[in-house]
């Protein structure tokens, strides 16, 4: 539900890209969800009546653990405090124009060659400084002997770039036969835009996660998981902002992309605090995290464990044009895992009025709501039923038998 719901906010307010983005998180969910409870309990029905079902035997990664989590809370928001500083600094910077944006967001041309051998990238960057083009972002794909041109210039001299540059390599590089394959011209205003939907899709799904786990939950609950995945998104985006990586659309994807991990691996840790919460009410609440977060920490950690390895394998196999979108949800997953833990949960304990309503069992809380929506009644004198007082027992007759009192 949280990931369709900022599916949903995304393809309502976002651009072009990021509603393509949207459309294909809110179909890859709903096949997941119903290949997960409907193919699944097929294919066990059919082996169970089959009677081919065995005892199931699984490998145990994670043992139990007993590990106070709680107990790093202050370490933790030190680190999460200076995440988020670095994120909101590189956030103004690229605001304003002052960070490695791309084109979509500065304006200016992407344009994409073909040579027919293999090429050296300084010799070709040497050559287009010499005839001027000095602001030229360059990138290679060996296999495919592909060359990537960014290039930010103003609205007015957009449109000339790329030919400049084909022309340049054309007449540089004769025997490498370059031929443009794709090219996308993008000017200031429509970057404006750009930028402007992005933050509104982002502002939108936060609030509508925030309504949700509200109602999910408790609105405390709602308000820790948008403030950590929040955290997640500054905190990746204060990273790249200190590796000088471009900022593109593509990598506002995959900050979208964390932000629906991170509120999975989240609401997650929410349900089972919650469970426990109703089991052991009475305990203290640091108590009640630390149990929750152990328990579900095996899930997390495999969780996480395929999920990187899938992003592996994409950031060296993938090639140049996903690299850097790879790379952030590489930082973003161990982020993701981090603040679900340390982040999330913390900030429900530190939620105002905490003590007078964690300290109550399950029964002592509905108790006090049913006396909150029942009426009051006023105290009435006791009714006594009549009851006939028990008649006292006969005295003994004085007998002249001997014995008898």
């Amino acid at each position: 539900m949280t990931t369709l719901i900022t599916a949903f906010a995304l393809f309502l307010f976002g651009s072009g890209p990021i509603k393509g983005f949207a459309v294909t998180l809110s179909i890859g969910v709903i096949f997941n969800l119903f290949t997960a409870l409907f193919c699944t309990k097929v294919v066990y029905d059919w082996l169970s009546m089959k009677r081919r079902l065995k005892a199931f035997r699984f490998v145990e990664f994670v043992k139990p653990t007993n590990i106070d989590f709680f107990g790093f809370r202050k370490p933790a928001f030190i680190l999460s405090g200076i995440l988020v500083l670095l994120g909101l600094i590189a956030f103004v910077q690229i605001y304003r124009g002052a960070g490695n944006l791309g084109v979509e967001f500065s304006g200016g041309t992407m344009v994409q060659f073909k040579a027919q051998q293999p090429f050296g990238l300084e010799k070709i960057r040497s050559s287009l400084a010499q005839r001027g083009f000095k602001d030229l972002d360059l990138q290679q794909v060996t296999q495919e002997n592909i060359l990537i041109v960014r290039a930010k210039k103003s609205e007015q001299t957009v449109g000339k770039e790329a030919d400049a540059v084909g022309k340049a390599l054309q007449e540089d590089f004769p025997e490498l036969k370059f031929v443009m394959e794709s090219k996308a011209e993008i000017g200031a205003s429509v970057s404006s835009a750009l930028k402007r939907a992005a933050l509104i899709a982002i502002t939108i799904s936060l609030a509508g996660i925030i309504l949700y786990l509200a109602w999910r939950f408790e609105l405390r609950f709602g308000v820790a998981a948008a403030i950590a995945t929040f955290h997640d998104v500054l905190a990746v985006l204060g990273i790249f902002y200190l590796l000088d990586k471009e900022i593109t659309l593509l990598i506002v994807t995959a900050l979208l992309t964390l932000a629906g991990y991170s509120l999975t691996d989240t609401v997650v840790i929410f349900d089972r605090i919650r469970e426990t919460m109703n089991r052991l009410g009475r305990k203290n609440f640091g108590e009640i995290i630390n149990i929750s977060v152990n328990e579900v920490l095996a899930r997390s950690v495999i969780t996480g464990f395929t999920v990187f390895l899938v992003l592996l394998a994409l950031f060296f196999l993938g090639g140049v044009v996903i690299n850097d979108f790879a790379l952030a949800l590489l930082i973003g997953v161990v982020v993701g895992s981090y603040s679900s833990i340390f982040v999330a949960a913390p900030l429900v304990y530190y939620w105002p009025g905490r003590k007078a309503r964690l300290g109550r069992t399950a029964g002592e809380r509905a108790a006090v709501v049913r006396a909150k929506v029942e009426p009051e009644q006023p105290e009435k004198a006791p009714v006594t039923e009549k009851t006939e007082s028990p008649k006292p027992a006969p005295k003994a007759k004085m007998g002249k038998k001997k014995g008898r009192k």
